[in-house]
């Protein structure tokens, strides 16, 4: 289990409604995201590549106090996980816990990626809240 901490400047109630979306969250919390499709039934798939790892997943987001994306793998690497995201303060916390093949390299993808929108986060949040006026 890996745990990343985001800060963020907007209320966190609009943050985790937006990272309830699997458009806008998947691409910043994903390790190796590449892209993504949702399903009628509320299901998404991701296809990504860690490392030398390809992989295919599925997975459903649950939404509550805890925004929380379970997934399993489909293609490529194997195993099971969450991704678990919530509010302390004026940070984000996301929680990744995945128990399968390449676990190290896994969660270490995860801890980058989200370091990496880190410096980026508060405009996309910004941008975002324009498009869908909240």
């Amino acid at each position: 289990m890996k745990e990343v901490y985001l800060k963020v400047s907007h209320e966190s109630d609009v943050v985790l409604y937006l990272f309830s979306d699997p458009d806008f969250a998947l691409p910043k919390v994903m390790p190796g995201y590449e892209s993504h499709s949702i399903d009628a039934d509320g299901t998404f798939k991701v296809i990504g590549v860690v490392g030398i790892y390809p992989y295919v997943l599925q997975g459903r987001v649950f939404k509550g106090s805890v925004i929380k994306y379970v997934f399993r793998m489909e293609d490529g690497l194997e195993g099971a996980g969450n991704i678990d995201i919530s509010a302390e303060g004026d940070n984000l916390k996301l929680t990744i816990d995945y128990d399968g093949s390449a676990k190290s390299q896994f969660e270490s993808a995860f801890e980058k990626t989200v370091k990496k929108v880190s410096k980026k986060i508060d405009e996309e949040i910004r941008l975002e809240r324009i498009k869908r006026k909240i």
